[in-house]
């Protein structure tokens, strides 16, 4: 355990240093927070509004909808940080760290959120699903149909966002978890 945390830390680090780069070039992760956009999917027209501060308020005719929007702005957002937390919760961190993440990975890999996630994924009730399922076709809208608007963090580390699945917020939702976990040790 305690390799891993080394390897957290640094890791953690290296993510700071992402924002702070991000942060520091203003202008470089800009987004479209104006105007208006198509969102394929959407049923009724959906608005959202930022505040002074960038957080988006979404209002909408219906749930899915709202779901639709609120993927694609999680996405406009977060996205680089998104993916980092998958590749960690997926054991999936030695494709971007190299050889120094395997342990890291083999411990994520037996832990199992990803491979649990994708079981649970199965058996949601169906409402449910639909609404996650909208959540994740509006981070991949994101990714698919806005490659300009991605991240400057994804060019600094070498990598590509992935289209994203249900199972993949499952998983992250399951690490959150056992990550806040007090009693861990």
């Amino acid at each position: 355990m305690k390799g891993s945390r080394s390897w957290m830390a640094s890791i953690l680090t290296s993510i700071a240093l992402c924002i702070f780069t991000s942060c520091t070039h203003v202008g470089l992760n800009l987004y479209k927070t104006e105007g208006n956009s198509i969102l394929p999917g959407l049923k009724e027209p959906v608005s959202v509004a930022r505040d002074e501060k960038g957080m988006a308020y979404i209002r909408a005719g219906t749930m899915q909808d709202a779901m639709l929007a609120f993927g694609f702005t999680a996405a406009q957002d977060r996205l680089f940080q998104m993916e980092l937390l998958r590749r960690f919760a997926t054991g999936r961190m030695s494709e971007m760290i190299g050889e120094k993440g395997v342990g890291l990975d083999t411990q994520m890999r037996t832990i199992g959120f990803h491979r649990h996630a994708k079981r649970h994924a199965a058996i949601l009730e169906p409402a449910t699903k639909n609404l996650m399922q909208k959540y994740v076709d509006g981070i991949n809208i994101f990714i698919r149909n806005h490659p300009d608007e991605h991240p400057l963090e994804f060019k600094i580390a070498g990598i590509q966002p992935k289209p994203w699945e249900i199972a993949d917020s499952l998983a992250l939702l399951y690490f959150m978890s056992w990550d806040s976990a007090a009693n861990i040790q």
